[in-house]
């Protein structure tokens, strides 16, 4: 039986200070969620094996809900820290934006008299907030990738009850041997 229990990033990441103008604890910000994004790809190697329908019935059954649960739990995780990222994302705009709008650094930035659309660019063309887009991305790539696991866990629960009606009604034997084809006797 399959004993996995998902490690949660989400409280890594969040714990992680975001203060982005200090470098030092921006790079830690950024490590918590490089971290959290190289889990979930270092799980999906696993995928492909524990997908295969091969073996004791009753095993797998039991197996497939274990399975779906620590991938569901996985994709949550991921979810919850892409929305987190996202609220980090627009607070930091705003703050970015009141930077702009009060700071004499800022306001001689923009120029004399800038236009809202000068003000969003300036905002968006800032290193910082890249740097959350382009985490909210691979974030949001992997929570999909999670996403996809989740549903095959879901196809493949599917697939092992519709093995299990078959047997209870005895209608035919059913062999699994996902490495070669097989018959009945």
């Amino acid at each position: 039986m399959i004993n996995r229990r998902a490690k949660r990033w989400f409280d890594t990441v969040r714990d992680a200070n975001d203060d982005f103008d200090d470098k030092e604890k921006r790079d830690k910000f950024i490590d918590a969620v490089l971290g959290a994004a190289e889990y979930y790809a270092t799980v999906e190697a696993d995928v492909p094996q524990e997908l295969l329908i091969a073996g004791r019935l009753e095993g797998m059954v039991i197996e497939n809900t274990a399975l779906a649960y620590f991938y569901n739990s996985l994709h949550t995780d991921a979810l919850q820290i892409r929305k987190y990222l996202e609220n980090v994302l627009t607070d930091y705009e705003s703050k970015k934006y009141v930077w702009f709008q009060t700071s004499s650094d800022g306001k001689a930035m923009l120029g004399t008299k800038p236009t809202a659309t000068d003000l969003r660019n300036h905002i968006k063309a800032d290193d910082n907030v890249q740097v959350l887009n382009d985490c909210i991305r691979l974030i949001a790539d992997r929570q999909h990738m999670l996403e996809d696991i989740r549903d095959s866990f879901s196809i493949r629960g599917f697939n092992l009850k519709t093995i299990t009606d078959i047997r209870i009604a005895k209608l035919e034997e059913v062999w699994i041997d996902g490495t070669r084809e097989t018959k009945n006797s």
